[in-house]
């Protein structure tokens, strides 16, 4: 199986904090683009005689924040961000939050970087400014080359970690190239995106006829009166797993990618900079080969659509060309184009399109079009498998599936073909940590105090309107998010009332070293006979590793256990079975120690003696009459090895 799943995501785009406020504004018809009043544009360091001239538009779409960063969050120097291009300062934490979103910012698993920016113009910038940091700190903490790599350094992402740069179509491509990786098994996961921030923040454009930018800071995509665009800035990341993989380990699936292309249009037009409708045709047709799929049975398409009068007619000729390939049926499809609502993020534009058609996927409802009130005249969509609508589509609960273009100045082309998420499936998707008790707890963990708090109250509103999902949800934040130095503990007093929270315990911490301690009493110990039958019939995920380490002892041993009402063994099991499950969640233990029975459990841990050993030394327990206290002194002392248990036997009759 070659499809690809989207398990995470996160974006910036104008006036999108997230992809939920994204999804929202592009339902509503919202235009995102902001207008300037002189007075802002004179703030920002642009001449009023610019200001005055009647060709310079005062429109850009902006993200919020984005000259601003979490110094501590990624424990780097003021000095050094300071001297960073917030395109790479935002990537890095869109990038943080996508892996958050998708469950595996501290996983170990081998996750590739495919990233895509544009040039940085507040390297210009800062220079003018003039700072004491150095030539080469300045160079890596702007130069494209970096943007990638300064991802994978401070997220500690140890796959392939590319910088990608193709113009307009760069971030789809970034996309494209992931998937081949995946499939290449060079990485297990992979993020891929793009991000264009431009400075100063707040500024214009010189508009000149004929030319890509729009006279009126509008985007009319496919309209009678499309003029041109208008550059913004925005940053949009996915994170991308194996579909085979994903269904298995239960992620969250947005939507899945079927197949996909890329190709350039050589000298095919008049121009370099021209687009060319064969070039297009061409790669389109190649993405749906490549994804096995009649483009008959596609519901929408997210166009390149950079609402020039030159551009959009070729797009439409291409994908018609490209269509009737396969189907002869007209109007079938909906199609449409995002930079109508944001504007052309540039290098992450194709991103910026991707993440609105995997919206779509998921809620199955084809957004409105806005901007569009006549058809281009150079356009032929009664002629054409397309039409636009003008209002909400509602897709049918069932597979559906779409495309994304996005085209390059230069002639990269790329296009990738969706389809919806399957339906979640009980049967291949097996519960990881096993059935809740009535007190569920739930690890939170943030930078800050006021974060923390924050998150409590998120996570309030979250469950409630995911009740299902707790199981999931208890999972993800114990082993899918970076433990940070604010945490707490958030009990559910019942699994499906969560309306109140209580934070049991909250700590400022920054542990250096993990361990377990085993306690075990003697013959004071509590009844872990019983407490084996019930953590063998009421917990799947203990049960089955308790069978594994059954499996390895002689069933005559278990069946004295239970029959001898033999507690020491029995707590042996049950301490051995809990250290393996915590061993599935943690890598690494910098230290074990036990006392009673326990002394022996970690001993085994450690590797000192052999799990028979170890269990032979805690049934001994079981039948040792008056004070133990001399056995424990006398294994500590024991050398590495198994004559302790010989030696032990011997002493105290037992064989």
């Amino acid at each position: 199986m070659k499809d690809i799943a989207i398990i995470g995501m996160s974006c910036r785009f104008p006036k999108s904090e997230n992809y939920l406020s994204y999804w929202n504004n592009i339902l509503e018809k919202r235009n995102m683009i902001s207008y300037f009043s002189d007075d802002e544009l004179a703030a920002c360091g642009i001449d009023r005689t610019i200001l005055s001239n009647t060709n310079y538009v005062k429109a850009k779409g902006i993200i919020a924040n984005s000259e601003y960063f979490d110094l501590d969050l990624l424990n780097e120097t003021e000095k050094n961000i300071r001297s960073m291009d917030p395109q790479q300062r935002i990537a890095i934490e869109c990038s943080w939050e996508a892996l958050e979103n998708a469950g595996y910012l501290s996983s170990n698993r081998s996750i590739g970087v495919f990233i895509a920016g544009n040039v940085s113009t507040y390297y210009l910038n800062y220079l003018q400014n003039g700072d004491n940091a150095t030539k080469l700190q300045v160079l890596l903490n702007n130069g494209g080359d970096y943007l990638a790599t300064k991802i994978s350094y401070f997220l500690d992402l140890r796959g392939p970690s590319k910088t990608i740069q193709t113009a307009c179509s760069s971030s789809l491509v970034c996309i494209h190239d992931a998937c081949l990786s995946l499939l290449n098994c060079e990485c297990d996961i992979a993020i891929a995106g793009g991000v264009a921030i431009s400075f100063p923040i707040k500024e214009g454009y010189f508009y000149a006829p004929e030319s890509i930018l729009s006279p009126d800071g509008e985007c009319r995509v496919f309209d009678i009166n499309s003029h041109g665009t208008v550059f913004s800035d925005g940053v949009g990341i996915v994170v991308l797993k194996p579909l085979k993989t994903a269904l298995e380990d239960r992620d969250t699936i947005y939507a899945v990618i079927k197949g996909s292309a890329i190709n350039n249009d050589g000298q095919r037009k008049s121009t370099y900079t021209s687009p060319s409708a064969q070039g297009q045709a061409e790669v389109i047709a190649l993405a749906y080969d490549d994804a096995d799929i009649n483009p008959e049975t596609v519901s929408y398409i997210e166009a390149h659509g950079t609402g020039t009068a030159i551009g959009d007619p070729i797009e439409i000729k291409a994908l018609s060309e490209a269509f009737s390939i396969f189907t002869s049926k007209k109007q079938y499809c909906a199609i449409g184009s995002v930079k109508a609502n944001i504007g052309h993020l540039s290098a992450a534009a194709g991103v910026a399109g991707f993440i609105k058609t995997v919206l779509i996927l998921k809620n199955k409802t084809i957004p409105p079009q806005i901007n569009f009130e006549k058809q281009s005249p150079y356009i032929d969509f009664e002629n054409s498998p397309f039409f636009i609508t003008d209002r909400v589509v509602p897709l049918p609960n069932s597979i559906v599936r779409a495309g994304v273009s996005s085209f390059g100045i230069g002639g990269t082309n790329a296009h990738i073909v969706l389809e919806s998420a399957p339906e979640e499936s009980s049967s291949i998707r097996p519960n990881k940590i096993g059935e809740f008790e009535k007190h569920n707890v739930m690890v939170l963990s943030a930078n800050s105090q006021e974060s923390l708090n924050e998150m409590v109250k998120h996570m309030q509103i979250y469950i409630q309107n995911h009740l299902e999902k707790l199981r999931d949800i208890a999972y993800t934040l114990q082993v899918g998010r970076m433990q940070l130095p604010y945490r707490c503990l958030v009990r559910l007093n019942e699994i499906r009332i969560p309306e109140k929270y209580k934070v049991v315990d909250c700590w400022l911490n920054k542990p250096t070293q993990v361990g377990i301690v085993f306690n075990g009493n003697g013959n004071n110990t509590g009844d872990y006979v019983k407490i084996l039958r019930k953590v063998y019939e009421a917990n799947s995920v203990l049960k089955k590793i308790i069978d594994e380490v059954v499996v390895e002892l002689p069933v005559e041993y278990i069946s004295l256990i239970l029959e001898k009402n033999m507690k020491n063994g029995a707590g042996f099991i049950i301490n051995v079975a809990i250290v393996r499950l915590l061993n599935k969640l943690i890598n690494n233990l910098d230290f074990v120690s036990g006392s009673g029975f326990g002394l022996f459990v970690a001993a085994h841990v450690s590797g000192r003696i052999s799990l028979q050993e170890a269990f032979d030394l805690s049934c001994m327990l079981d039948s040792i009459e008056g004070s133990t206290s001399d056995i424990f002194s006398d294994f500590s002392v024991m050398n590495n090895s198994s004559s302790a248990l010989k030696l032990l036997s011997f002493k105290y009759n037992r064989v």
